[in-house]
């Protein structure tokens, strides 16, 4: 793994780490290039940094890691969510940016979150915010596009279908899909038909992906700590993603 876009910091309140401590992680690890995409300052009962953290803190030090280390490629970005009547924001966040990641924990309807249980049609609202997410031609990069079935383990013809139509939307967007380190790291693990799976990367969302070989798959580290840059589930996601032959490209060109 040469590149990695989906990388945090203190700010966001649960990671640990400024930026130059994540670039030298980054370096020791041998990689070429580092992006940045710690959680956007958007309200919606999520807690991460400020405006105030966003103008002078987190742009002014990726900017001062750029210039000061010359030895690797380093981006800015931001992870997010996508509401609709959040256009304006986004797109002055792009006008200080190299990309946006889509990262919907919470769904428009707001007493949905993707770590707890939820009915079926909590899976229709997701794919309907995400799917106007990649649409916007916004977001890059879809981040952990299967963590909804952390606890909603349940596959089905209905739920494929509705993962069908996020698979389609993604190639027809130009929307890398992430596969998520975090959940390996976790060591989540759920029992399917096919046999034991991380609850994210979910195996049958990937096998699904699989049967779409012009999707572009990304691996995201989704990093909390530097440590997390030379952590064991970077192997274990390329394992996986070699053992389904997905394919992955190892860069992105913003």
């Amino acid at each position: 793994m040469e590149y990695n876009y989906h990388t945090h910091t203190y700010l966001c309140k649960h990671a640990k780490g400024d930026v130059e401590d994540y670039v030298k992680a980054a370096i020791d690890a041998g990689f070429k290039g580092l992006g940045f995409s710690d959680h956007g300052p958007l309200l919606k009962n999520w807690i991460r940094m400020s405006e105030d953290d966003f103008n002078n803190h987190y742009l002014k030090e990726i900017e001062r890691c750029k210039k000061k280390y010359k030895n690797i490629k380093i981006f800015s970005g931001l992870e997010i969510e996508y509401y609709s009547e959040y256009n304006k924001l986004y797109e002055k966040y792009l006008t200080k940016l190299d990309y946006l990641i889509l990262g919907q924990h919470q769904l428009s309807i707001n007493e949905y979150g993707v770590f707890k249980q939820l009915p079926f049609e909590a899976l229709e609202i997701y794919k309907n915010d995400c799917i106007k997410a990649m649409e916007s031609g916004y977001f890059k990069i879809w981040a952990h596009p299967d963590v909804i079935l952390f606890r909603n383990q349940l596959w089905n013809n209905q739920v494929e279908a509705i993962f069908e139509e996020l698979i389609l939307s993604a190639i027809k967007n130009d929307v890398y899909l992430e596969v998520n380190c975090n959940g390996i790291r976790n060591n989540s693990v759920v029992n399917t038909p096919y046999g034991e799976s991380y609850a994210f990367p979910r195996l049958e969302f990937w096998q699904l992906v699989k049967k779409h070989p012009e999707a572009k798959v990304i691996i995201g580290v989704d990093a909390h700590d530097p440590k997390h840059l030379s952590s064991q589930s970077i192997n274990d996601a390329i394992e996986f993603c070699n053992r389904l032959g997905l394919n992955v490209h190892k860069k992105i060109t913003f």
